[in-house]
């Protein structure tokens, strides 16, 4: 694997504060809940990635600076020395509060090249107050370049190149969009100022707006975006960032014990408000209350200590989610749509379908219809405008958010299935800023994926231990160059063992998994003890792959510290984790055809590819699965003779691998012809009796996206 790298880049460094303790609602550190950390933050989007972005250049090195990485490194003070050559970085912007300014600069003096200071400290090399557009460092960045350049002639005696490079003006174009002076449109702002763009007059969106004005802004953002990268001839986003601010799980649960001790001084007025108002707002802002007692007056409400304390740390929450979510819309280029709150307000519902799921089973009609109405909610929460939007201008979603979206249907089909999804969580708080600031770019050559770890646990007599393993070997036939070790661990320290002596990328964990409910971590079973994998982070490498064979690893109804996410801030870049229960047979079926899929996609798709990004190449293969879970589905309803379907899936699944975007109603056509049914009856039997199927258990967690597959050597 090649982890992506520029010469030349221009490295971000962010001085966290710490003070070590968490936020209640969202799990931030206290110490950024300082309004000047979030807007630092915001400044980022206005930074160069590298320096050659001072300088004039033809329009394809434009687009090659377009696609290079954005170095940004949140950090403490405590951990400063824990960033690999940070004296030697040559262009490095150090960003940090007032009171880190003396720190900084004493830090300062150790680097070999002067960083540039940047905080609203009078003797710093800019304030933050001043960082106004994509411009505002190119000075400050070229004197590190003559810094550099004095340097080096010195030793080497060169002549100068400095006075040979054109710098880049501060040509402004202006923007139509007037921005709203709201976190709801706000990623979308900075990321046309990123491209060099002036905002128009402010045109706030009155507190208490509705929903429906919350919505029709936010897409305005996004075209006012799309308007602007137009003008420049740049590349249109076919991915959109989909997101949702985050709690705490339990905190999702409406009669949570929570709720009773922060409403034990309040009157049923005040409670309400403070709950249905500030915490759980099922929209984007503000709240109609109809008072029932007559002493009820909302002025006086925030004067009370709960409502200031809980109010200001919500606020500092929503910043800096936002100021989250602008770093991952600034790095991978794409638009923002801000979800309502209440697409996260479902725990008990997702609770109800888990717990069915595991008693009854994927087609148990109460399973079903429970499935459906998550469904409905979702999509009545989105919008019908909203909906549209996402179906007819994107290819991709990545999804922030605490609940998965993976089964929603914007029209026939789930999601995941009709588009390239992933998704990360917005909960915790400072993981989120983590994820959404570096956001990783690795190279993996196909061959690299023949190598493949399976890391068993199951005790001697379970009927489940060698399911994979039979899987695996039925494939194995067709894949002569697999290196496929299967090794049993008993302890956690086994474990951890086996992982530091692998040096491959793609690693399946076989073993049980649960989870303690919203409040709890989730584990994998391993020999008698249930191990954390929030705890393998330092202890073990983890490859950027992660397939997990075991039940709920990324549970509907358990809390962000799932097992898949576990992986994820341990070192993974992807992870298949499993929302609900799986069965085993149909787990091991599900797993080794994906370990065939890596195996041959190289000679699957067209041949005018050269590289393809993780998350297509696993998005593909859940289209294929999903059918062969239809046709097996409509066997077992008596439509299809058995095994009869096998040569059409195969058609089907060549139609897939060529990338045409009509996949689903040419497998209707096909199962319509196959059984004499009309495509409206088949889609009408599928929405029936196999609206959940078993593919529809897995889903992608973390940045699958950000590993690309060379396919050719």
């Amino acid at each position: 694997m090649e982890l992506l790298q520029e010469l030349g880049a221009v490295q971000k460094v962010v001085i966290m504060p710490s003070k070590g303790q968490l936020t209640v609602l969202q799990g931030f550190d206290d110490g950024i809940l300082n309004p000047e950390v979030a807007e630092i933050i915001f400044s980022l989007s206005k930074a160069p990635k590298e320096i050659k972005e001072i300088f004039i250049h033809k329009s394809e090195e434009m687009a090659e600076s377009l696609d290079a990485m954005n170095p940004i490194i949140l950090i403490s003070k405590e951990n400063i020395g824990n960033i690999p050559d940070l004296f030697q970085m040559p262009f490095c912007l150090i960003f940090c509060v007032e009171d880190d300014f003396s720190y900084v600069r004493d830090l300062a003096k150790n680097f070999r090249v002067p960083p540039i200071i940047c905080c609203n400290n009078k003797r710093a090399d800019i304030k933050i107050v001043d960082i106004k557009s994509i411009y505002s460092f190119d000075k400050l960045l070229f004197s590190r370049l003559k810094f550099i350049e004095r340097n080096i002639r010195r030793s080497t005696g060169e002549k100068k190149i400095s006075n040979i490079l054109k710098r880049r003006g501060s040509l402004f174009q202006t923007s139509s969009w007037k921005p709203t002076l709201n976190n709801a449109t706000l990623p979308n702002e900075l990321l046309i100022e990123s491209i060099g763009f002036m905002l128009s007059k402010p045109n706030r969106i009155k507190d208490g707006s509705s929903k429906r004005e919350f919505i029709n802004k936010i897409i305005d953002s996004v075209d006012a975006y799309i308007n602007c990268a137009t003008k420049l001839n740049l590349p249109l986003p076919t991915e959109v960032l989909l997101y949702a601010p985050g709690m705490h799980s339990f905190l999702y649960d409406e009669n949570h014990d929570f709720y009773e001790l922060i409403g034990e001084d309040l009157n049923s007025d005040e409670r309400r408000f403070l709950i249905n108002g500030v915490l759980r707002n099922p929209d984007y802002s503000g709240i109609r209350v109809k008072l029932h007692h007559e002493e009820s007056r909302i002025e006086d409400f925030f004067k009370k200590p709960i409502f200031k304390y809980l109010i200001m740390m919500r606020r500092a929450e929503m910043r800096l989610t936002t100021a989250a979510i602008s770093l991952l819309s600034l790095n991978k280029k794409i638009p923002a749509i801000r979800m309502p709150n209440s697409v996260n307000h479902h725990v008990n519902l997702l609770k109800k379908i888990e717990e069915q799921a595991f008693e009854k089973g994927l087609d148990d009609p109460d399973f079903i219809k429970n499935a459906k109405t998550f469904n409905t909610l979702i999509k009545r929460s989105l919008g019908k405008k909203l909906r549209t939007h996402i179906s007819n201008n994107y290819s991709d979603i990545s999804f922030v958010c605490d609940v998965p979206l993976d089964w929603v249907r914007f029209e026939s089909l789930p999601v995941m299935f009709s588009h390239e999804i992933s998704r990360i969580n917005s909960t915790p708080g400072n993981l989120l800023l983590q994820n959404s600031s570096f956001f990783p770019r690795a190279v993996i050559k196909a061959s690299e994926l023949k190598k493949v770890l399976v890391i068993r646990s199951f005790e001697p007599d379970d009927p489940l231990k060698f399911h994979l393993e039979r899987g695996i070997e039925t494939f194995s036939k067709h894949m002569p160059d697999l290196s496929c070790d299967i090794i049993d661990v008993r302890s956690k320290s086994e474990l951890i063992e086996v992982l530091n002596q692998y040096d491959g990328y793609l690693l399946i964990m076989d073993c049980h998994g649960d989870h303690g409910g919203n409040e709890e971590h989730g584990w994998l079973i391993i020999g008698d003890e249930k191990v954390d994998t929030w705890h393998l982070r330092k202890l073990a490498r983890i490859p950027p792959i992660v397939i997990l064979s075991a039940c709920l690893t990324s549970a509907l109804s358990g809390s962000h510290a799932s097992v898949a996410n576990g992986f994820l801030t341990s070192g993974a870049l992807s992870v298949i984790g499993t929302l609900l229960p799986v069965n085993a047979i149909d787990s091991a079926v599900f797993v080794s055809r994906l370990i065939f899929r890596f195996y041959q996609f190289p000679s699957s798709i067209p041949k005018e590819y050269t590289h393809v990004n993780m998350r297509l190449l696993l998005s593909l293969f859940l289209r294929m699965s999903y059918i062969t879970d239809l046709m097996r589905g409509l066997e077992r309803e008596g439509l299809l003779i058995e095994d009869s379907w096998t040569d059409d899936a195969i058609d089907i699944n060549m139609y897939i691998n060529m990338l045409n975007q009509d996949w689903y109603s040419y497998a209707l056509k096909k199962v319509a012809n196959k059984t004499g049914m009309k495509e409206v009856e088949v889609q009408n039997m599928i929405d029936e009796k196999l609206y959940i199927t078993e593919t529809m258990c897995y889903s992608q967690i973390g940045f699958p996206e950000s590993i690309t597959i060379r396919l050719r050597e």
